[in-house]
């Protein structure tokens, strides 16, 4: 491995909306420093809402106040190359018995200095908040730059996470760079916004495998999968009931991907691909034979009826018996909105016909026309 260059200090602590801890109870924090940047004179500085300023070049432990806000930037800029290969973060933060809480917010590209080349360094945010005790990570802001394995562990085995409703903006993905990201969090119940259209081998496995809180998946851009790409992603997710993709067909691609996932469910595929992914190969790495499989976004549907129509009604919302099983199904969610007055939330279900039935606990006349929006 070729020795990293120390070029210039680059800028000042000022950095514009800094990588930020805030505190919920008072405690300790744990910060990891790598030490194989130590070599070429690494420096993290660490501004405390209370005033003072301290310079990170080991690992340490800080006693925190409740509401303190600790901030992260760096101002030494490094000449970086393809055989920097750390493992893990520059620097990461931990937990323990004495452990503090917090809420993470702000540029995560701030504990490196302005102007690094992030696609160069492989596991440059990888554990950074692995076994913390994070509770809130969704104000954190992702570049739109992607490395190998850039954010794998980093927030593995955050039990106290339960909010990560970030954008991960990278739309071309590459090998592992999500994997394992938030494995074992298990009370995270808000996943990220993936924006990614093209995968890469191995980009999202195990990204939240036995995240037992979650009951609704990010929804998946990409239409053509790759080797690995999804594989045990959403493995043992106990109350994951929704997913939505945009490839037809697996492709072999997700093994493994919902194992453990609850019996009954709803699987969210584009138009006029239920048939192929039906009858995808690799059937026990598809979905659980008790998923349905629907068409449309429960985000986007624009459900119009007009003149005079009846909705007919179901006995049980949750069984399609009066209907065609052979036939492709389409299931929507939604709250109806009539005569101004929003109503329950109703099941919508729509056969390979132009006959709509909504289940719901008793027949609704509708007079003139009613927009049904998702």
């Amino acid at each position: 491995m070729r020795r990293r260059t120390l070029l210039k200090n680059a800028i000042e602590f000022d950095r514009e909306n800094p990588l930020t801890l805030e505190f919920v109870e008072p405690g300790v924090i744990g910060i990891d420093y790598n030490p194989i940047y130590k070599e070429s004179g690494y420096v993290c500085k660490c501004k405390s809402s209370l005033g003072s300023v301290r310079e990170i070049t080991t690992s340490i432990k800080l006693n925190v106040s409740a509401g303190e806000r600790l901030s992260f930037a760096s101002d030494t800029f490094y000449d970086w190359n393809e055989d920097n290969y750390e493992g893990q973060a520059v620097i990461s933060f931990y937990g323990g018995n004495d452990s503090a809480r917090f809420k993470a917010s702000g540029d995560i590209t701030t504990i490196y200095a302005e102007g690094t080349d992030l696609s160069k360094i492989p596991y440059a945010f990888a554990n950074m908040f692995e076994s913390s005790y994070v509770v809130d990570a969704h104000l954190l802001v992702f570049p739109n730059v992607i490395s190998e394995y850039m954010y794998s562990y980093m927030f593995e085995w955050c039990t106290y996470l339960t909010t990560a409703a970030f954008a991960l903006p990278v739309t071309e993905l590459v090998e592992g760079c999500y994997s394992t990201m938030f494995e074992e969090c298990s009370n995270l119940v808000s996943a990220p916004i993936i924006r990614a259209t093209k995968l890469a081998r191995y980009c999202c496995e195990y990204m939240f495998s036995n995240c037992k809180s979650l009951a609704t998946a990010p929804t998946l851009l990409a239409t053509t999968l790759v080797d690995g790409c999804y594989q045990y992603m959403f493995h043992e997710c106990k109350n994951l009931t929704y997913i939505e993709v945009n490839f037809t067909d697996y492709n072999k691609c997700c093994n493994s991907w919902v194992s453990g996932v609850p019996d009954k469910g709803w699987l969210c595929v584009p138009p006029g691909s239920y048939n192929s992914i039906l009858n995808s190969v690799d059937k026990g790495n598809k979905k659980p034979d008790g998923w349905g499989i629907t068409r449309y976004s429960k985000n986007s549907l624009i459900l119009n009826i007009r003149n005079t129509d009846w909705l007919f009604a179901m006995d049980d919302p949750g069984k399609v018996d009066a209907m065609d099983s052979t036939a492709e199904m389409y299931y929507y969610i939604c709250d109806i909105v009539i005569g101004g007055v929003t109503g329950q939330t109703y099941r919508i279900f729509q056969p390979n016909c132009d006959k709509y039935y909504i289940a719901q606990r008793e027949t609704v006349p509708i007079v003139g026309q009613i927009d049904y929006r998702i």
